[in-house]
């Protein structure tokens, strides 16, 4: 068995300047590595608020999420639960507004 050559032996694994530094040797050489994923619930009110809370139409939150109105109204009425990655994404957006302008926006042309 060869050994992988490490061209690197640390890794930037947060914001690209200079931050938290992972040891890849080390990580390589641990016998076990644990990788939390964070256990992100989103229920009926919090979609239904998060709409409210940025004024959007059940059409609009579902092409953002790249859903059917079918599939919000199901989540807004608890029939169905959010997917783990769309509950993510309404996390995410809810703690950074300003994304949702780059999902979605509406613009009038006249003619």
């Amino acid at each position: 068995m060869t050994d992988v050559p490490i061209v690197e032996s640390f890794v930037d694994v947060t914001d690209g300047e200079g931050g938290e530094m992972m040891d890849v040797e080390s990580l390589l050489k641990s016998k076990s590595v644990e990788v939390s994923i964070a256990d992100i619930k989103v229920d009926s009110e919090f979609v239904k608020n998060f709409r409210r809370k940025y004024s959007l139409t059940q059409i609009a939150l579902a092409n953002i999420l790249g859903v059917s109105k079918k599939a919000i109204e199901k989540w807004e009425q608890g029939a169905n639960r959010v997917s783990r990655s769309n509950a993510t994404l309404l996390k995410i957006l809810d703690s950074n507004p300003e994304l949702i302008g780059q999902l979605y926006s509406v613009s009038v042309k006249e003619w």
